[in-house]
């Protein structure tokens, strides 16, 4: 049975616990499979990371899935033939992976799933409080727009643990405790902040009353931000994730609630 093991500080943790003993000048390698690194919090995730690495005595390296599903199933499996002492996925899909998870334990490679609960057998996983934070991220934006109005929400991909999480909490609290808010519209964007941008002018089009927008995730809020303005909408905005480029939303009060994760 999968391990859960708390938020994503615990990688490195389980790695130092799964991995045999090392002589101090064989330096251990750790495969990274990210969604990608271009959005801020995946560019973050690896400099934290980097960081942790080198106080840990590990060699990270790190491969983009550039949000392809495909893309992250042949970096793991490229990871395996290279024989890498163990294996850190930012998983895409949470079931699409088990059969590469499974092939990597059969290699004798430990694998932490981070974020997506994965069941996969022996790995491990670190996970986020994503319903409760999304929770509130829905009470927070519609508290703010008095009850009442048309908010629309932006998510990952479908099939992702996180993003499906937070869609559910989000969604699932406004139906039960805001009956005057209206949900007009849910997204996908891969975490892609044109997508992002591309559904607010769509959502905004048909719907120029409109009066916020929720995240699941930073990056698509800048996004939708941009066409709102560049369509002199003013929108309310709940996010995710705590990026700093936030920091001028939340200051001028279009951003009401930023989870830092």
């Amino acid at each position: 049975m999968s391990k859960t093991l708390p938020l994503a500080a615990a990688a490195l943790l389980s790695l130092s616990t799964a991995l045999p003993a090392f002589a101090q000048d064989d330096m251990p390698t750790l495969g990274l499979a990210a969604i990608d690194l271009q959005n801020s919090f995946f560019v973050r995730m690896r400099e934290a990371g980097d960081v942790a690495a080198e106080e840990y005595g590990v060699n990270a390296t790190w491969q983009s899935a550039e949000g392809s599903l495909e893309n992250q199933v042949g970096i793991i499996e490229n990871f395996i033939n290279q024989g890498v002492d163990a294996i850190l996925i930012d998983p895409l899909d949470k079931n699409a992976v088990i059969p590469v998870i499974q092939q990597a334990t059969e290699a004798g490679i430990p694998v932490i799933t981070m974020g997506n609960k994965v069941e996969a057998g022996e790995n491990y996983g670190t996970l986020y409080p994503d319903y409760e934070n999304m929770s509130m991220v829905a009470r927070a934006l519609a508290t703010a727009m008095g009850g009442e109005g048309k908010i629309a929400l932006l998510v990952g991909a479908r099939g992702n643990f996180v993003s499906d999480t937070r869609e559910v909490g989000f969604t699932e609290t406004l139906a039960e405790e805001f009956p005057g808010i209206e949900l007009v519209g849910i997204e996908p964007t891969n975490w892609d902040a044109a997508t992002a941008a591309n559904a607010a002018q769509t959502w905004l089009t048909a719907n120029p009353d409109l009066g916020g927008i929720a995240c699941i995730s930073d990056s698509m809020c800048l996004g939708a931000e941009s066409v709102a303005t560049a369509m002199g909408a003013d929108l309310l905005y709940g996010g995710h994730d705590g990026d700093a480029e936030m920091v001028e939303l939340l200051e001028s009060g279009k951003m009401v609630i930023d989870v830092l994760t």
